[in-house]
Protein backbone atom coordinates (compact mmCIF):
# COMPACT_ATOMS: atom_id res chain seq x y z
CA UNK A 1 0.00 0.00 0.00
CA UNK A 2 1.77 3.41 -0.72
CA UNK A 3 1.89 6.45 1.33
CA UNK A 4 -0.45 8.00 -0.28
CA UNK A 5 -3.33 5.04 -0.30
CA UNK A 6 -2.73 5.12 3.74
CA UNK A 7 -2.95 8.77 4.33
CA UNK A 8 -6.48 8.79 2.17
CA UNK A 9 -7.34 5.75 3.89
CA UNK A 10 -6.35 7.47 7.70
CA UNK A 11 -8.50 10.96 6.42
CA UNK A 12 -11.29 8.98 5.51
CA UNK A 13 -11.46 7.65 8.79
CA UNK A 14 -10.40 11.22 10.33
CA UNK A 15 -13.56 12.82 8.28
CA UNK A 16 -15.96 9.97 9.71
CA UNK A 17 -15.29 10.15 12.87
CA UNK A 18 -15.58 13.44 13.02
CA UNK A 19 -19.58 13.27 11.32
CA UNK A 20 -20.07 10.83 13.78
CA UNK A 21 -19.54 13.45 16.77
CA UNK A 22 -21.20 16.66 15.07
CA UNK A 23 -25.29 16.38 14.03
CA UNK A 24 -26.31 17.14 10.99
CA UNK A 25 -27.22 21.05 11.55
CA UNK A 26 -23.27 22.05 12.59
CA UNK A 27 -21.81 24.16 10.54
CA UNK A 28 -18.68 22.85 9.49
CA UNK A 29 -20.60 19.53 8.85
CA UNK A 30 -22.45 21.13 6.49
CA UNK A 31 -18.66 22.86 4.82
CA UNK A 32 -17.42 19.49 4.72
CA UNK A 33 -20.16 18.24 2.46
CA UNK A 34 -20.46 21.03 -0.08
CA UNK A 35 -16.42 19.87 0.11
CA UNK A 36 -17.37 16.73 -0.49
CA UNK A 37 -19.68 17.98 -3.36
CA UNK A 38 -17.13 19.76 -4.87
CA UNK A 39 -15.13 16.79 -5.20
CA UNK A 40 -17.23 14.73 -6.66
CA UNK A 41 -18.15 17.17 -9.27
CA UNK A 42 -14.48 17.53 -10.18
CA UNK A 43 -14.15 13.39 -10.48
CA UNK A 44 -17.15 13.86 -12.84
CA UNK A 45 -15.73 16.37 -14.75
CA UNK A 46 -12.26 14.76 -14.69
CA UNK A 47 -13.82 11.69 -16.07
CA UNK A 48 -15.98 13.70 -18.92
CA UNK A 49 -12.87 15.25 -19.86
CA UNK A 50 -11.08 11.73 -20.43
CA UNK A 51 -13.73 9.90 -22.25
CA UNK A 52 -13.71 13.22 -24.79
CA UNK A 53 -9.82 13.17 -24.81
CA UNK A 54 -10.17 9.48 -25.56
CA UNK A 55 -12.95 10.40 -28.49
CA UNK A 56 -10.86 12.96 -30.03
CA UNK A 57 -7.47 10.20 -30.17
CA UNK A 58 -9.88 7.66 -31.06
CA UNK A 59 -8.91 5.15 -28.39
CA UNK A 60 -11.48 2.97 -28.25
CA UNK A 61 -12.42 0.73 -24.70
CA UNK A 62 -11.14 -2.24 -26.37
CA UNK A 63 -7.82 -0.73 -26.22
CA UNK A 64 -6.53 -2.13 -22.83
CA UNK A 65 -3.51 -0.23 -20.87
CA UNK A 66 -0.81 -2.32 -21.10
CA UNK A 67 0.87 -0.30 -18.48
CA UNK A 68 4.31 1.09 -20.36
CA UNK A 69 3.88 4.69 -19.55
CA UNK A 70 3.31 3.74 -15.54
CA UNK A 71 6.23 1.37 -16.20
CA UNK A 72 8.15 4.16 -17.49
CA UNK A 73 7.49 6.79 -15.30
CA UNK A 74 8.25 4.09 -12.36
CA UNK A 75 11.61 3.57 -14.23
CA UNK A 76 12.57 7.22 -14.77
CA UNK A 77 12.46 7.27 -10.71
CA UNK A 78 15.25 4.36 -10.57
CA UNK A 79 17.38 6.16 -13.34
CA UNK A 80 17.32 9.59 -11.70
CA UNK A 81 18.01 8.19 -8.56
CA UNK A 82 21.00 6.33 -9.65
CA UNK A 83 22.19 9.76 -11.10
CA UNK A 84 22.54 11.27 -7.68
CA UNK A 85 24.08 8.57 -6.04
Amino acid sequence: MSAQSRAMGTLTNLIKQFESMTDAHDERRLKLEGMKASVRKANAEADIAEVKAKEYLGITDDEEDDGFIEAIDGRMKDVWDDEES
